[in-house]
């Protein structure tokens, strides 16, 4: 989804568009899906996904912006976002790195920003699973 800045907080939320469609998502895997899986045994719980799952409803895993401009340079050098690097698309200045009212914005924040969605994304769905990475 596209995100945009919105009020004195600066804080980052879908357009409106993309909003309309995460809702009719969510609606539709809250009325169909998660029964249709239930029936068959095929869901993790809702106390455990409320558990691992940091996010806005059961059952909703992660909402993952789409980072259009890391996008060329992910794809050309067959790297996740998370994993791309400066020299990756020659990135300088102001596109690689400023301040805007006090925030770092720029391709850097982003993936920065893409490594923490995934890492948090990632770390649920073990959660879940049960992994313990503790030795």
């Amino acid at each position: 989804y596209r995100v945009y800045n919105r009020g004195e907080d600066e804080s980052e939320e879908m357009t409106q568009e993309f909003q309309k469609w995460a809702d009719k998502i969510k609606e539709i895997t809250t009325s169909k899906l998660v029964p249709a899986l239930s029936d068959v045994d095929m869901i993790v719980d809702e106390e455990s996904f409320s558990r691992h799952v940091i996010h806005d409803a059961p059952y909703n895993i992660a909402n993952i912006q789409n980072f259009n401009s890391l996008v060329p340079a992910a794809q050309s050098h067959s790297k996740p976002f998370f994993e791309l690097k400066q020299e990756d698309a020659n990135w300088s200045g102001a596109v690689w790195a400023r301040t805007y009212k006090g925030k770092e914005v720029g391709a850097r924040a982003n993936i920065a920003k893409s490594g923490d969605i995934y890492n948090r994304f990632s770390d649920s769905i073990l959660g879940m699973l049960g992994y313990d990475p503790s030795p």
